[in-house]
C-alpha cells in the first residue's frame, strides 16, 4: 500500500533517512521506500509493499471555513494514538495552507486532520513545535487540505502508476562501501515481481543496469 506524510518525517535538513520504517495498525514493522515528493506541498508518498490497504476514509470537500473545528490523531511525545483538538484560524495566502490556532506537539508532523463529523480534512505539515528566532515563541501548525491532498496523489501517485512507472518490486536503501561509493542494498523482494523472476535476493547488492554503473536512487 502507500502512505501519505509530511517530508519532515522522513527528512533531515536537504537529505532523506536511509531507512524508512512504517509502523501497522498491529504493531509490526513495514520497511518502506520513497515513491515520490510534492515539494509545493512538504509532503512524501511511501511505497509499503508488506503493509495491507487500510480501509477507505470520508473526505471534506468543502472548504475549511475560520473557528472550525479540527481533530489532530497522531503521536505526541511517545503517546499513540494522542488526539488534541485544535480550531482553524484560517487559510495563509502565501503558500495556500490551512493555519490552526495553535502548535502540534512533537510527533504530530504528519497526522491526519478530520473534521466535526469525522471526515479526513488534511495532513498536518510544516511548522509542528518548532521555534521561531525572533519571538522565540512555538510557531502555529499548517494542514494541507483535503483537496490538495487529493489532487497532489492524482499526479504523483495514480497518473504516475497509469503511465507506467517502471516496478520491479524491490525494497532497497543505500550501501555505503569502503571508498565512499553508495550503491543499492536491496532489503525485500516481492513475491512473483519482476525482481523475484529475474532472480534477484534480498542481500544483493546492485551495481550495474545493463553495464550503467548506478548508485542509490530515490
Amino acid at each position: 500500500g502507500y502512505v501519505v506524510t509530511s517530508v519532515a518525517v522522513i527528512s533531515h535538513g536537504s537529505s532523506f533517512a536511509e531507512m524508512i520504517g512504517v509502523v501497522g495498525n498491529s504493531g509490526e514493522m513495514h520497511e518502506a521506500m520513497l515513491f515520490g515528493v510534492d515539494p509545493a506541498l512538504r509532503i512524501a508518498f511511501l511505497y509499503v509493499p508488506t503493509l495491507p490497504v487500510s480501509p477507505a476514509v470520508n473526505l471534506r470537500r468543502e472548504r475549511w471555513t475560520s473557528g472550525s473545528f479540527a481533530v489532530i490523531v497522531g503521536n505526541s511525545s511517545g503517546v499513540s494514538p494522542a488526539v488534541a483538538l485544535s480550531t482553524v484560524a484560517g487559510r495563509r495566502d502565501v503558500d495556500g495552507f490551512w493555519q490552526l490556532s495553535g502548535p502540534a506537539a512533537p510527533g504530530m508532523s504528519g497526522a491526519p486532520v478530520y473534521d466535526s463529523d469525522g471526515r479526513l480534512g488534511g495532513l498536518l505539515v510544516g511548522e509542528v513545535a518548532t521555534y521561531g528566532a525572533v519571538s522565540n515563541r512555538p510557531l502555529p501548525a499548517v494542514m494541507v487540505s483535503s483537496e490538495r491532498l487529493r489532487e497532489s496523489i492524482n499526479k504523483h501517485v495514480i497518473r504516475s502508476s497509469e503511465r507506467g512507472r517502471p516496478w520491479l518490486g524491490i525494497t532497497v536503501r543505500p550501501r555505503m562501501e569502503s571508498d565512499g561509493s553508495v550503491h543499492v542494498f536491496v532489503s525485500d523482494v516481492v513475491s512473483n515481481s519482476p525482481a523475484q523472476q529475474a532472480g534477484i535476493l534480498a542481500g544483493d547488492v546492485l551495481l550495474s543496469v545493463e553495464g550503467t554503473s548506478i548508485g542509490y536512487v530515490s
